[in-house]
């Protein structure tokens, strides 16, 4: 049995397959960030020590050096005619795509290979094996323990999701009993098709031996840049829609999901040909990197950078506070807190190194406010088996939230839901012993005037306060808290204008058209009719107390009008803005931010408050009138 070449199966029941294939659209709204989360995530898993290395490369390989290329040209060709024979545009666009890529001389191609890890178990063509899991399984996950990063098996398709022709091959070299053993297969993921000899065909092809379409054990047959030299596996991504500045894109998620993993001494990596390595002495160097950050603002996942600075500077300080605790259902949890002006307030939770949620909103609890509470930043990780195991069920697929609805049974339901809301209470009474505002020893009275009711100002009918204690009275400062700007909502209506006096004209309503003689009412306001512009990706970076860099995308064109607001314990407050800079036509006005935009063009501004403020702030936009 020497033959091997790609073959897709025959399509018997005549079913129709498009390109919405479920796993890899999973992946394809952050492909790089996708990729790089679950290889990593799949290298942790199959560690046969620490730490444990992943790779990624690009390679240029020939055309011709590709296993199954002509049937590949060939099938894509055929996709691509009844693309265009159908009027089908995604497909069309795919396909063309793919056709052109397909041709070339050279193909791009992305390595991700592991080291120090068990590599993909075999035999290969065993149902029950690791190798079988990963390849030819769907829905199943071809992790071994109940603590593994991976549940669903879909991961597997992140690496379709960076190919141009959903084309990946999967190489290992794995131990066994009478020494190391050798598998490739290479997979094909496209539509529905007939081939060129009329035969209807699924979407789904394989490389390698024909009969049972079963894969390669001979690396004889095996082109020498497939092979393995090394106990581990290689993952290639044929295709690979890499670009320019891929390295730093996908550095990015690696440095944000795995700081913890990485800082452990865990896992390394080297991305780019060893244009960056990872690991745990050059951590602290590249979240601080600019180029790293810039790469990251690029792809939307500036926040995300920033995020892991502030864990790691948690992780790091002597000033975080500790706290292992139990709760019953769940297991053991470790909980840092480093309370520091200038944190923003985040509960991040990781399992098994990766970063998994901000969030417990399906248990009840966002971690979005804390009224009262200073800046703060809080990492929480399962310290068990138990813990991580019952984490573990209630992941989703992406890997980024947890939720009950995972689990089947009624009962479980139920149990793990109070247990997730004991934790939740063990997170807030943390963040409440730790960054709770309170008074020093000694407070102005000045300053609490506002807590008492205001009982006028009489005064003792002593000459001196010193005769008699108990005949002290305290005036209380009357204190009155600024109702803050906020901007109009769509259609809402202005302020009333003031009644006019005898014979006068009527008061000017805010905005308004002011009015009538004598008793006149004020006319109705007129900034409730503005347009509001909804802004996507706000991000804001501070640069000083006064100063932020901040970046948005906007729905519409034209001049508009930006508001900007802080975000505090009772209220929304503006911000008086007295200089802007960085976009076109832009200035600041009367405390606000005026500027031109283009419909869904990155916008990037540096504001100057007329105060000093670090907190944490919103954005809102009305069109101005031409």
């Amino acid at each position: 049995m020497t033959e091997v070449r790609l073959e897709f199966l025959e399509n018997q029941a005549g079913e129709v397959e498009g390109l919405g294939h479920a796993g890899i659209e999973t992946f394809r709204d952050t492909p790089f960030v996708s990729c790089s989360r679950e290889a990593g995530q799949n290298t942790l898993d199959a560690a046969a020590g620490r730490p444990v290395r992943m790779v990624l490369t690009e390679h240029q390989v020939p055309a011709e050096d590709v296993p199954g290329i002509e049937k590949l040209r060939e099938t894509i060709a055929s996709c691509l005619a009844a693309a265009r024979a159908t009027g089908n545009e995604k497909d069309r666009d795919y396909f063309e795509n793919a056709n052109d890529v397909i041709q070339r001389e050279v193909i791009p191609v992305l390595e991700i290979a592991d080291y120090n890890t068990t590599g993909l178990e075999g035999p290969p063509n065993d149902s029950g094996s690791k190798f079988h899991a990963l390849v030819k399984s769907s829905g199943k996950s071809n992790k071994s323990t109940e603590t593994s990063g991976g549940s669903f098996g879909i991961g597997k398709n992140a690496t379709f999701a960076v190919s141009n022709l959903r084309t990946v091959f999967y190489s290992t070299l794995y131990e066994t009993e009478n020494g190391p053993r050798f598998a490739l297969q290479g997979k094909v993921q496209l539509v529905s098709h007939r081939d060129a000899d009329g035969v209807e065909r699924t979407a789904k092809g394989y490389w390698g031996h024909p009969e049972h379409f079963m894969a390669v054990e001979d690396p004889s047959l095996v082109p020498e840049w497939l092979r393995r030299e090394a106990t581990g596996t290689s993952v290639f991504s044929i295709g690979f829609r890499g670009e320019e500045d891929w390295i730093d894109r996908m550095t990015v998620p690696l440095l944000s999901n795995f700081f913890a993993a990485v800082d452990d001494g865990e896992i390394e990596f080297e991305v780019g040909n060893g244009t960056r390595i990872v690991n745990s002495q050059t951590l602290a160097g590249l979240l601080e990197d600019s180029a790293i950050e810039a790469a990251g603002e690029e792809a939307s996942h500036g926040d995300d950078i920033r995020l892991a600075q502030q864990l790691y500077r948690c992780r790091k300080s002597e000033d975080a506070v500790t706290k292992r605790f139990r709760v019953d259902d769940l297991g053991e949890f470790t909980a840092k807190i480093l309370v520091k002006e200038g944190m923003p307030k985040r509960v991040v939770i990781v399992r098994n190194g990766m970063l998994i949620a901000q969030s417990l909103e399906h248990f009840g609890d966002k971690f979005a406010r804390f009224s009262g509470a200073r800046d703060f930043i809080m990492l929480v990780e399962p310290a068990d088996n138990e813990a991580s195991k019952v984490l573990k069920s209630l992941e989703n697929p992406q890997h980024n939230s947890f939720s009950a609805g995972r689990l089947d049974d009624p009962a479980k339901q139920k149990r793990v839901t109070r247990a997730m809301k004991r934790l939740i209470h063990e997170i807030r009474t943390l963040i409440r012993e730790n960054a709770e505002i309170s008074g020093g020893d000694a407070v102005k009275l000045d300053e609490l005037g506002e807590f008492f009711a205001d009982a006028g100002s009489e005064e003792a009918n002593v000459p001196s306060a010193e005769d008699d204690p108990e005949t002290i009275r305290f005036t209380p400062v009357k204190r009155v808290r600024p109702k803050p700007r906020k901007p109009v909502a769509r259609n809402s209506e202005g302020d009333e204008g003031g009644a006019g006096h005898d014979d006068g004209a009527g008061g000017v309503g805010t905005d308004g058209k002011g009015g009538g003689s004598g008793a006149g009412e004020g006319g109705d306001g007129t900034r409730g009719q503005q347009t509001v512009v909804r802004l996507t990706t706000v991000r804001n970076v501070e640069q000083s107390p006064r100063t932020r860099k901040v970046f948005f995308t906007p729905d519409e064109a034209g001049d508009i009008e930006l508001t900007f607001l802080a975000t505090g314990v009772y209220d929304e407050a503006e911000l008086r803005i007295v200089n802007a800079s960085g976009a076109a036509n832009c200035s600041a006005e009367r405390g606000r931010v005026k500027l031109s935009v283009d419909e869904g063009a990155r916008v990037q501004i540096e504001v100057t408050f007329d105060d000093d403020y670090t907190g944490p702030v919103e954005l809102s936009a009305v069109k101005r009138a031409s």
